[in-house]
């Protein structure tokens, strides 16, 4: 894998000898126990854990429930399926970035094809999971021990197959009931908004970079109009998802989490604002 690492938001695992030990169409598999805690100790970081493996889908669950995991995982892709275009899929339903996501394979094959079909993917063999892998800055997270961010996403899969049986995303998004929360006092989230900023980049139009001191006296000055958004459906919450500062009818910073991806919130608030100056930096996901 290439020395140079982008923070990682989340890890996608496969299966035979590289999660476990042994291959499960052929037999028992085995723990292993230092895998388990990387992967116990990413969630308590906000790093999510996915998996693309070629196995039969209920035998792998099965196996993970045995060990009290299955919980632990984020849209699965257990497929005999080629591993590209899988990994390709379950980062769009993720909405997450190639950029920020590490696949571990023990099939150096199948590396190389996920990097062909996922452009700028980080990629590794088992090896890397070696007692120096929690100690990288990428994988240093946020503090997360009450795994609202797994839980957030847990919520996410329960929408996206919900939304199959819907053949209008129009359909979908009145039967969502999506409510919305605009939230004036910004200082109580500013650790959250700071971290939309820095982190966030599909649907963050300014990419200004600015850290929580920097929010706070943008916040503070008399000639911003700041809000914080927050936003939950029936299938339950999603917290703070958004943050937007205007000055002169102009928009710095206007950012939303990928989580919110396809609700339309970016339109919905870029309207109510009644559509003040912007200058687009960068690649933005519409």
């Amino acid at each position: 894998m290439d020395s140079k690492l982008n923070n990682i938001k989340i890890v996608i695992w496969d299966m035979d000898e590289t999660f476990w030990k042994g291959t499960l169409s052929e037999g028992k598999v085995y723990p292993i126990e230092e895998n388990i805690k990387i992967l116990n100790t990413l969630i308590d970081r906000g790093i999510m854990n996915s998996i693309v493996s070629k196995n039969e889908y209920l035998s792998v669950m099965n196996q993970l429930k045995e060990w009290s995991l299955d919980d632990l995982f984020i849209f699965p892709h257990i497929t005999w399926a080629a591993k590209g275009g899988e990994v390709k899929a379950l980062l769009k339903q993720c909405s997450l970035r190639a950029e920020n996501a590490l696949f571990i394979d023990d099939n150096i094959s199948n590396l190389k094809e996920v990097e062909y079909y996922n452009p700028g993917i980080m990629t590794s063999l088992p090896e890397i999971l070696d007692d120096k892998f929690l100690l990288l800055p990428e994988t240093k997270g946020k503090d997360d021990r009450n795994h609202s961010r797994l839980q957030q996403y847990k919520i996410l899969e329960q929408r996206t197959d919900i939304k199959k049986s819907f053949e209008s995303n129009l359909d979908f998004l009145r039967f969502s009931n999506i409510n919305i929360e605009i939230i004036d006092n910004c200082e109580l989230y500013l650790e959250r908004i700071e971290e939309l900023i820095q982190r966030t980049n599909q649907l963050n139009y300014t990419k200004i970079r600015a850290n929580k001191y920097e929010i706070e006296k943008i916040i503070k000055d008399q000639n911003y109009q700041c809000a914080c958004i927050k936003v939950s459906d029936k299938f339950g919450e999603y917290g703070v998802v958004g943050f937007y500062a205007v000055c002169q009818k102009r928009l710095i910073p206007f950012v939303f989490s990928c989580r919110i991806l396809g609700f339309g919130l970016e339109n919905y608030i870029y309207r109510k604002l009644d559509y003040p100056e912007i200058v687009v930096s960068g690649e933005v996901t519409i």
